[in-house]
């Protein structure tokens, strides 16, 4: 018996490009099981997938075996052929789109093509026409091309869905008043009923009206509790300005990711009045947040670094830096970043958004804010503040702009401040607007991080640009509420005086403050001036509880007094040495310092360098429980490497070496001793140099401690220490060698201070028995009259391997110096100014 077996094929069935409508009887994917010479039909309907304006058309089919050899096809919805072989059917596909030029009021499209075009098909000549009393207002709708909105006719490429509808406006213009929930196109919302004209009077006057596409008006009123609201890159513009009254708001909708187009609040017109309680508000509206690295230019980065933007973003524990600065102080136009968050639920905090202001007249009483979102949950970063943006002829107003970064929580790193920037022309006499860019907090272990010698950085703060100086020239400082000043193009500022409370300010690099006055700088202030020209001040400092920063400034000087009382911080931090003068930067107070209880001066050498300033003071006097505070302000600590300094402490693996300057460092010891402690430098009788930084341990550890900074002040009078001025190493980080004392050196007339008195240059405490304690450090006093009762000291650090037990005594930190010496009589010793 023989059985003869017939041959089975398979059809598979594909579309292109993609698998549309729905073929019958068989369907897209592979069918089996027919036999040779079965003649076999299939069919599309078409069109098909109909959706929102778009579907699919047939435009015919191709039949291949399924090695792709061509066998045969047509134009057809329906192919029919015989199975020889195991085949493929591809269906072939194009899109139509469709072309709705709906009616509107006041007019009729005379020539209506309305129907589905092919992909590209070109329809022209598109005729709108007015009726009497009516004018053609332009096109409205999402099917308007980008350009075409006032041609007519009308020529389209139907590349896309165009459904639109005119606009008829009445001569003169009208009112149209808006009570609804949705897009300017919802012709129903408006009363009278239609799209505005280009030369109506709108009031948006309850709900919230979207603006998806760029309108021109006559007039734009927002109404109490109504919400005007931005989405995509639009602008509105008014004739006729532009009011927003109390508790009213105008918004954008947002955030948005990298590859978006960010949305924008954009203003233009002849005015804008931003009525006291009104609100022009992009808070969060910036890039997104996210679980990984966060979106912008500034993003933090995964495992919590805050966003940046006017600022960089803050420093996430375990060394996850923040995001960088970006954008122009004097014209931003970008959005706020996004931190960074923790995979794989835990989000970031949204960057501020964009708002631009163009007008002939600002009245700002209200609100206007672009702030980033803090961190939501602990551990993630921030998102730095936005964009304000604004132009004007004239300014006016009492209310506020703000860009700030958000907020961290615990281990997170804060957003940075945005930018603001102000041109205008003229600035009312009596403008009180307040700013504020302020940076967000980072938080490390439920601390506040402030400035210190750790690698962590704080969020910076943001920018404001204003056009003309005299928005800066008022003797009130209680408007800037946390900025970095730009003042266009006047680089040097002069005040006749100055009174800073409640406000913190930053002179950016390359601005001069030049004071004819007294500066008074309250509580709850800080006064930043970094660089050069720097800061001079004609008559007294009166730091009263504030913090006055100068940083890297080749000198300053303040011609009368200084008084810092009531918990007040001055810090000066050294520019790099001058190879002239052999110091970074001269401090000149030709009167009397006269440091309070609570109250300090921490001077800061440049890290790298030892670059320190040099003090000449008319008289010094330091109250019981005030100094001069320069601990761990000398030479950086390693991390996770040698420390910084002539004498510094041996580091890149386990168990660092104390740094040294008049005293050697400490041996570190585990299993044996480790890295050396550095070697001693310098003149005891001379000591103008920085402590040096101890070694760091290996990766993942933290740095060695920094050394101490240099005191070194000049008096031609009397210098008075009830107080303390310390220069003591700083203790190193986990594993890590400790830096050694500073210098104090000082030269007086006559030195005077009690028992409470004490001078000190110690070397920092080791971290633990294993790691090297610093070694102490120099202090010299030249004086001509002494009527000094305290104490001085210039210890090595404690705390560290018994040095002695384990047989190595000579490996243990030591003392540093100290130098006593009385100048001979000389009439001619004072100091010139």
């Amino acid at each position: 018996t023989y059985v003869f077996l017939t041959a089975s094929f398979s059809l598979r069935i594909e579309g292109e490009p993609d698998e549309y409508g729905q073929p019958q009887p068989a369907v897209y994917g592979l069918n089996t099981g027919y036999k040779d010479d079965a003649i076999v039909t299939n069919s599309v309907v078409t069109p098909a997938d109909e959706f929102d304006g778009l579907r699919r058309a047939c435009t015919g089919w191709s039949l291949a075996d399924e090695q792709g050899g061509p066998i045969t096809s047509a134009t057809t919805a329906s192919a029919t052929f015989t199975m020889t072989t195991n085949m493929v059917l591809t269906w072939h596909w194009t899109n139509e789109y469709e072309l709705a030029v709906n009616p509107s009021s006041g007019g009729n499209v005379t020539t209506y093509k309305n129907g589905w075009y092919t992909n590209d098909f070109v329809v022209t000549d598109i005729l709108a026409e007015p009726a009497s009393g009516r004018f053609f207002a332009g096109w409205t709708g999402p099917g308007v091309p980008t350009g075409k909105e006032f041609e007519n006719p009308i020529t389209l490429v139907m590349d896309r869905p165009r459904i639109f509808s005119p606009v008829f406006g009445v001569i003169g213009g009208q009112d149209k008043t808006w009570n609804g929930t949705s897009r300017w196109e919802d012709t129903d919302a408006w009363t009278p009923s239609g799209v505005p004209a280009t030369n109506d009077r709108i009031i948006v006057n309850s709900g919230k009206l979207i603006l998806g596409t760029s309108r021109s008006v006559s007039s734009m009123t927002v109404n109490k509790n109504a919400t005007l609201s931005f989405t995509n890159s639009v602008s509105l513009h008014a004739d006729n300005g532009i009011l927003v009254y109390t508790n009213a708001l105008i918004t954008i909708e947002g955030p948005f990711d990298d590859e978006q187009e960010a949305s924008k609040i954009h203003l233009t017109g002849s005015s804008l009045n931003l009525q006291a309680g009104g609100k022009i508000l992009a808070d969060a509206c910036g890039y997104i947040a996210s679980t990984n690295d966060g979106f912008g230019l500034g993003k933090g980065f995964a495992g919590g670094s805050g966003g940046g933007h006017g600022g960089k973003g803050g420093d996430r524990s375990g060394l996850i830096f923040g995001g960088d600065a970006y954008d122009e102080p004097s014209a931003p136009v970008l959005p706020g970043s996004s931190g960074g968050g923790v995979e794989p639920t835990s989000f970031s905090g949204s960057g501020g958004g964009v708002i631009r202001i163009d007008v002939g007249q600002l009245y700002l009483d209200g609100i206007i804010s672009a702030n980033g979102e803090g961190a939501p949950v602990t551990g993630t970063g921030a998102g730095a503040g936005g964009s304000v943006y604004i132009t004007c002829n004239h300014f006016y107003g009492s209310g506020s702009i703000s860009v700030k970064g958000g907020n961290a929580r615990s281990n997170g790193g804060g957003g940075a401040g945005g930018r603001i920037a102000v041109d205008y022309n003229t600035m009312d006499s009596n403008n009180s607007v307040t700013y504020s860019a302020s940076a967000g907090t980072s938080l490390v272990n439920g601390y506040i991080r402030a400035i210190n010698p750790s690698f962590l950085a704080p969020p910076g703060l943001g920018t404001l640009w204003l056009s003309k100086s005299d928005g800066w020239l008022t003797p009130v400082w209680d408007r800037f509420k946390s900025v970095v000043l730009h003042a266009g193009s006047d680089t040097n500022l002069t005040l006749p005086s100055l009174y800073m409370t409640n406000c913190i300010v930053n002179v950016a690099s390359g601005y001069g403050l030049d004071v004819r006055g007294d500066v008074l700088i309250a509580s709850n202030s800080h006064l930043l001036v970094s660089g050069d020209p720097g800061i001079t001040i004609s008559s007294n400092l009166h730091l009263h509880g504030g913090q006055f920063y100068i940083m890297e400034s080749s000198d300053f000087h303040i011609k009368g007094d200084a008084f810092i009382t009531n918990g007040a911080q001055f810090h000066v931090v050294s520019r790099v040495p001058d190879e002239d003068r052999g110091f970074g930067t001269l401090a000149k107070i030709s009167g009397r310092v006269e440091i309070a209880k609570d109250s300090w001066i921490y001077p800061q050498s440049d890290r790298d360098t030892g670059g320190s300033t040099h003090w000449f003071v008319g008289a010094l006097r330091i109250a019981e429980g005030g100094g001069i505070n320069a601990v761990g302000r000398g030479y950086i600590g390693g991390f996770p490497t040698d420390g910084s300094g002539p004498g510094y402490g041996d580091g890149a693996s386990n168990r660092g070496g104390g740094g040294a300057y008049g005293g050697k460092g400490g041996w570190g010891y585990w299993n044996g001793w480790r890295n050396e402690g550095g070697e001693s430098y310098g003149e005891a009788e001379n000591p103008v140099e920085a402590g040096s930084g101890g070694g760091g341990a290996g990766p993942a550890r933290a740095g060695g401690g920094s050394g101490g900074g240099l005191v070194w002040i000049e008096s031609g009078r009397d210098v008075t220490v009830h107080g303390l001025i310390t220069s003591t190493g700083g203790k190193g980080g986990y594993d890590s060698g400790s830096g050694s004392g500073g210098g104090i050196k000082i030269t007086t007339v006559r030195f005077h201070g009690d028992g409470t008195g004490r001078p000190e240059a110690d070397g920092g405490d080791a971290y633990s028995t294993e790691t090297g304690p610093g070694g102490g450090g120099r202090i010299a006093v030249f004086y001509r009259f002494n009527e000094f009762e305290g104490s001085m000291s210039v210890e090595p650090g404690g705390s560290g391997p018994d040095y002695v037990g384990l047989g190595s005594p000579e490996k243990a930190p030591t003392e540093g110096t100290i130098y006593i010496k009385q100048l001979e009589p000389d009439p001619c010793f004072f100091i010139f100014f």
